[in-house]
């Protein structure tokens, strides 16, 4: 047949062919030939396992001839999209379409895989790349690189390059020379495949975790299987190619420079280590070693300052002058491993070059260190009587250089506020109505590509209420893209409902989304209290005129309100604290009173007198009502990181709370309790709930000073990084009350929920955003300081307490609980001391501190600030 058939007369005759049961690849062949990577996933219906075999049970389930079996592999190989095919992997190509106790084996098998090869041929590069990280099964995997090589190119992919390390590469066991055998048989896995581990970030199954469990070690007979990790391949080739070595060991540094994850990299670092490279092979990769210095993830660092202290006397002096520039991104680091091993190297690097003296001074000089480091810094920092060097060196401790000037007869009260902040002037933030249809369009487009953009539903859905919208092809084919990417089948996806209500009836096969029925609990068990996903759901299906709910047992049918337009009003209501535990699926219990362990709780803010909501309550009303954040805590946690949809949901709910927004703290708290757990990973509505919670003008109460800092200890640092802005926005508009905020962290961190060590991360990085920013942060800390008591690692705290009272001249007196702290010789001791030896003595920041605060229109915390 000619290969410039068309699609349709292609369909045609594949379809004529299967209702005639034929079986031969030839006749398929002819009818595929010459048709586009499109055109062949089109033609994939035409010949699914339904039509082919008939419906009834699953291939792997019933005996069908063997040249039925062959031509259905090739069709699948020649049609079906990577994601459709499931017919690739060692079970299937063994049972498929065989009785019990008749496995396919020897020339079959290789006759069923010659089948799939003929079909692959046909497919793009692309494909073949994609199918062979998705292989279940080495002959298929083999395949593929086998067709890929016959055109010059071989598979790159991560998860191609799992596969060969997990599933091809016999398992490394170092007395074994199978390993050895498998790449001197086959050389270009070592030329192409072997060294791709190096430039790929995934190709490395399991980093550091353990990728094989190998049989019984030769050189230990009768013990247990060896357990192998990634590193453990490297090491191996390192040691049994030889000629390979200093190629091996110039890569393991490269790919730590490269711009992988700290998880990934760690792989290449173990491989160093068991490596050992001798004196003269660390000296030959010196430059690469103080490149290493400036890395971010502390193993690579450590790598290098390791190698680098035994050679600090071969170095040449351009080598030590840039191990000189290289140690400024080292001492900016807060790992005080990492400082403390910088302050050995750089001493050993002075006692063998004097001539990098001076230029070792100023870079110590320069660095911040904690103050159980700042003697043996101090030491290294030797300038010249006189020197700039010298009178900060001589600068009470913990005052920066930026914070050491006094402002010419500065006075300053040293107060703390008394009263919670105020509210501002009431503001409203409501997005008009498209004006048109592309405008409409635009702002659909955005709901899909910005996470912020769910405060324009309500317009979006006022327009789609009224007049509707006109798609084009495009946008059709946005929405397609979205909800085949989606997790649909919950219903908890609500862009995907968007996507599908919208195609319905615009494209064939338009795909549907079920109904919002809740969070699973166990079972066909459901917990549906109607929050903030719920609600929304409620809203969408108005706008696209589906059916109501069931009416629920003894209660009226739910209702449909209008679509809401405007945001509710201002709300004073009584909070209260309410820890819950939740686990194994079982209805949550309320915990009274106090408690020794956090396992399995989680922290609740409730309003007294309140009840779940039900279907007789309006919308705005259930909006309101936070009763329905204990039972749905685990699933409203889960659904953060499952559906990005999340993000418009609560941007959505931002938009109706922004004049309260102690409601939506109190909906927000599964979200963010679950980013300081780190599960899920990403978590795509914590931004927009941090930054809702920051702006506005209501002043905040408990339950946002409760969020601010579960979202201060986010796992992610990028997420932490996103607190510090949100508080150092709520501080800069004068509606942050410094107790209120210690108030809810000392709770928090004296009961166990959560260490210093993120928080003070997050503080410090506020404190820098603004010069009120760093003295309310400092108002914290000291506030906070009687619940550190008894806190393991409150150091870090105090330390950074001690460096912004000394930056802003601050006299903080060490509260009762902690005096009995300060004896002896340990990092809180010392800190402790410091902290109490520093004087009352105002600095330039504390003056732009007090002129910030002048500038509200009323005293924004009851006082409390530096005033001159």
């Amino acid at each position: 047949m000619s290969t410039d058939m068309s699609r349709s007369a292609r369909r045609a005759a594949l379809k004529r062919l299967v209702a005639a049961g034929e079986t031969s690849i030839d006749a398929y062949e002819e009818v595929i030939r010459g048709a586009l990577e499109a055109e062949r996933r089109s033609l994939a219906k035409a010949a699914s396992y339904e039509n082919f075999f008939g419906p009834g049970e699953q291939l792997r389930d019933r005996e069908i001839p063997e040249e039925a079996v062959r031509c259905y592999f090739f069709l699948c190989a020649a049609l079906a999209a990577p994601a459709a095919l499931e017919i690739n992997d060692s079970y299937t190509a063994r049972w498929a379409g065989r009785g019990p106790g008749s496995p396919r084996e020897g020339r079959e098998a290789q006759e069923l895989l010659s089948a799939y090869a003929r079909g692959a041929a046909g497919r793009s590069d692309e494909w073949l790349e994609e199918v062979a990280g998705l292989s279940g099964g080495r002959g298929f995997w083999l395949v593929h690189r086998a067709l890929l090589a016959e055109r010059g190119r071989y598979a790159t992919t991560a998860a191609s390059l799992e596969f060969f390390v997990r599933d091809i590469v016999p398992a490394p066991v170092l007395s074994s020379e199978e390993t050895r055998r498998f790449f001197e048989g086959e050389p270009t896995f070592l030329e192409h495949e072997f060294w791709q581990l190096f430039h790929v970030e995934g190709a490395l199954p399991g980093s550091p975790l353990i990728v094989w469990v190998a049989g019984e070690d030769p050189a230990n007979p009768g013990g247990s299987g060896a357990r192998l990790s990634s590193q453990d391949l490297i090491h191996y080739m390192g040691v049994h190619f030889p000629r390979l070595r200093p190629r091996i060991l110039r890569e393991c540094l490269a790919a730590q420079a490269r711009d992988f994850s700290a998880y990934y990299a760690r792989a290449f670092s173990l491989a160093w280590e068991l490596l050992e490279p001798t004196r003269a092979e660390c000296l030959a990769l010196a430059p690469e070693l103080i490149a290493l210095l400036g890395a971010a993830p502390s193993p690579t660092v450590t790598l290098a300052q390791k190698a680098l202290t035994g050679l600090v006397d071969a170095l040449t002096e351009e080598q030590a002058d840039a191990l000189v520039r290289a140690s400024g991104a080292v001492l900016t680091r807060t790992e005080k491993k990492l400082l403390r091993a910088h302050l050995r190297l750089l001493a050993a690097l002075v006692k063998a070059h004097l001539s990098c003296a001076g230029a070792v001074s100023e870079v110590v000089a320069d660095a911040d260190f904690p103050l159980d480091l700042r003697e043996r810094a101090a030491a290294l920092a030797v300038a010249p009587a006189g020197s700039d060097s010298a009178d900060q060196a001589g600068a009470a401790p913990g005052a920066s250089a930026q914070g050491s000037a006094l402002g010419e007869g500065a006075q300053a009260s040293w107060t703390f506020p008394d009263a919670p902040a105020t509210d501002l002037a009431r503001i409203e933030r409501n997005t008009e109505v498209p004006a048109d249809n592309d405008a409409a369009v635009a702002a659909l487009h955005a709901l899909y590509q910005d996470p912020d953009a769910g405060a324009a539903l309500p317009a979006i859905m006022t327009r789609l209420d009224g007049q509707g919208l006109e798609l084009a092809e495009a946008d059709k084919a946005l929405l397609l893209r979205y909800w085949r990417s989606a997790r649909s089948w919950s219903g908890s996806d609500q862009l995907a409902y968007i996507a599908s209500r919208l195609l319905r009836g615009e494209v064939t096969d338009a795909p549907d989304t079920p109904r919002f029925r809740g969070y699973h609990r166990k079972g066909n068990e459901y917990e549906n209290h109607r929050g903030p996903v719920q609600l929304l759901h409620e809203q969408l299906r108005r706008v696209f005129r589906d059916k109501p709910y069931d009416k629920p047992p003894g209660q009226d049918m739910y209702r449909f309100d209008p679509v809401l337009t405007a945001p509710l009003e201002p709300m004073r209501p009584r909070w209260e604290r309410q820890v819950i535990r939740v686990r194994d699926n079982r209805p949550f219990a309320v915990v009274p009173g106090d408690y020794d362990k956090t396992d399995n709780l989680h922290e609740t803010w409730v309003v007294a007198g309140q009840e779940p909501p039900t279907g007789t309550d309006s919308l705005a009303d259930a909006l309101a009502n936070v009763a329905s954040v204990p039972p749905e805590f685990p699933g409203r946690l889960m659904e953060a990181g499952d559906y990005r949809s999340t993000s418009i949901v609560y941007a959505w709910a931002a938009w109706a709370l922004q004049h309260n927004p102690d409601v939506l703290a109190a909906h927000s708290m599964p979200v963010l309790q679950g980013a300081y757990h780190k599960f899920p990973q990403v978590i795509t509505a914590f931004d927009v709930i941090v930054r809702a919670l920051a702006d506005g003008w209501r002043a905040p109460g408990p339950p946002t000073y409760s969020a601010l800092a579960w979202a201060s200890v986010a796992a992610q640092a990028s997420y932490r990084a996103s607190a510090a802005e949100a508080l150092a926005r709520l501080i800069d508009s004068g509606r942050f009350d410094a107790d209120a905020m210690a108030d809810q962290l000392g709770y928090l961190v004296s009961r166990g929920w959560f260490g210093p060590s993120r928080l003070t991360q997050t503080l410090t990085d506020c404190a820098s955003i603004s010069a009120l920013s760093g003295y309310r942060v400092a108002q914290v800390i000291a506030a906070l300081l009687p619940s550190l008591a008894g806190v393991r690692g409150a150091n870090g705290m105090v330390e950074a307490l001690v460096a912004l009272a000394g930056d802003y001249g601050m006299g903080v007196g060490v509260p009762d609980a902690l005096r009995p702290r300060m004896k002896g010789a340990s990092a809180l001791a010392k800190a402790l001391r410091a902290l109490d030896a520093l004087p009352h003595s105002p600095t330039r920041l504390a003056r732009e501190a007090a002129e910030a605060l002048s500038a509200f229109p009323s005293s924004p915390a009851g006082g409390g600030g530096p005033t001159t």
